[in-house]
């Protein structure tokens, strides 16, 4: 049986899931089809990433041990856990980030958590404006090929594999609203607990750009999602 150091182990382990994190943001530089990454398919990718990454990479650690330890320093074991923790780990990410978002914010002045939120909401932004021009994008790639498709079929591979792409891109779209989701949650409780301190007035106009920016991403979801149907 195969026996590893759990320090090698762990350095093989994070070695394997940077690399991994790294393709899954950007997609292995295509969008499927072959086809490489548009910028608004990687800020996507890069938003989704950064909520997602860090509890990935603390699960897999933490599943290496665990798997080590079980299959008595077997590095196959050790490989098993990682993966596992990887999966778990990265579902919890973006809740870990936030939690700590939270202890910051709940320790920091005001100033420091509108300073917080600033990159927020400009993050949010972004991530917004480039589910806008993907949507739009696929409505009119989808609906050319669709017409294309009858009878044709390098137009029916085609669209399967824009619609594949679509669908891809339409979860990361879910995901991000629902890490814009927590943000607003976590502010709103702040904003809650400062009373009528000076300076919340520019949180609460944050949390209605936060807000604006939600009612968006999810219109441009529900698009999506009829033009994938």
């Amino acid at each position: 049986m195969n026996r590893m150091p759990f320090k090698a182990v762990s350095v093989l382990v994070i070695s394997l899931l940077i690399s991994g994190c790294v393709t899954t943001s950007a997609g292995n530089g295509t969008s499927g089809g072959g086809e490489p990454l548009s910028s608004d398919q990687q800020a996507l990718r890069n938003y989704a990433s950064t909520y997602a990454a860090q509890g990935a990479l603390l699960g897999a650690v933490a599943g290496a041990g665990l798997g080590l330890l079980l299959s008595k320093g077997d590095a196959r074991g050790a490989m098993v856990g990682a993966a596992g923790g990887a999966l778990v780990g990265g579902g919890a990410g973006h809740m870990i980030g936030q939690q700590q978002a939270g202890h910051a914010e709940q320790a920091g002045s005001i100033a420091a958590v509108k300073a917080q939120y600033d990159t927020k909401v400009t993050d949010a932004k972004n991530v917004v404006n480039a589910s806008r021009n993907l949507v739009n994008q696929y409505e009119q790639e989808i609906s050319a090929l669709r017409r294309q498709a009858s009878g044709d079929k390098a137009a029916q591979a085609r669209l399967q594999s824009k619609l594949e792409a679509a669908k891809r891109d339409k979860e990361l779209m879910e995901g991000s609203a629902a890490a814009i989701e927590k943000q607003l949650t976590e502010l709103n409780a702040y904003i809650a607990q400062q009373g009528s301190n000076a300076g919340v007035s520019a949180l609460v106009k944050q949390r209605d750009e936060l807000k604006a920016q939600l009612a968006s991403l999810k219109g441009q979801i529900t698009v999506i999602a009829r033009a994938v149907q």
